[in-house]
């Protein structure tokens, strides 16, 4: 896994992609259209790698591209993310396959798993389009937000780390553009004990505003 394409066979791939359904810039942000698809393109190939030699990977790897484009920006703490599945061992597979592939990336300290801004938008733009995956992936964030036990760590030191990273996570969601559904979610609401009037408000994926 983690070979790239053949040039040509990404030429193929790009003829029956269009960029209206491929990037429909959903968050407004500016950015060259070819890098867009590549984006696009870079995160189906390593999806499509995963599932024609190890299928019950690919929802782990999707589990991962949805929480990480929808917490911090800044990164989600590693350890969380290895929570997503009973099996550790395969969320780290999973981890070492999309870092390899160049669709995420460790921290500068190792501590915090990336997806690199503009991938992520990618993500949300396209995969993330179908409400039904869209809901998914808010399920995914909220899961792992939600297993933060500071109290049953086992020292002083690790509980003030934890609970600078959850604070960290909450800021960052609260001020992200692209993370505010996550406040139609009444857990996420319970979670951070947040009283915005925006939480519990539905969110629509394919048009990426608040229905009235």
């Amino acid at each position: 896994m983690g070979t790239l394409l053949p040039f040509q066979s990404y030429l193929d791939r790009l003829s029956t992609h269009s960029l209206e359904s491929s990037i429909s810039r959903l968050e407004g942000d500016d950015y060259p259209e070819a890098v867009g698809v590549a984006l696009f393109m870079a995160y189906e190939q390593a999806l499509e790698q995963i599932n024609s030699k190890y299928p019950w990977q690919e929802r782990i790897a999707i589990s991962l591209l949805d929480t990480l484009s929808l917490l911090a920006a800044s990164g989600v703490p590693t350890h969380w993310l290895l929570k997503l599945n009973k099996d550790s061992d395969k969320v780290r597979d999973t981890l070492s396959f999309l870092k390899r592939s160049s669709i995420i990336q460790e921290s500068t300290d190792g501590n915090k798993t990336i997806v690199h801004r503009l991938q992520g938008q990618v993500y949300r733009e396209t995969y993330l389009s179908e409400q039904g995956k869209f809901n998914k992936a808010c399920t995914y964030a909220t899961t792992i937000l939600d297993k933060i036990d500071i109290g049953q760590l086992a020292n002083f030191e690790q509980q003030r780390q934890e609970t600078r990273n959850l604070v960290e996570q909450i800021g960052a969601v609260t001020s992200q553009d692209h993370s505010r559904p996550l406040f139609s979610d009444p857990d996420f609401c319970r979670i951070t004990r947040n009283d915005d009037t925006e939480c519990s408000r539905p969110w629509d994926a394919t048009t990426g505003t608040y229905p009235h």
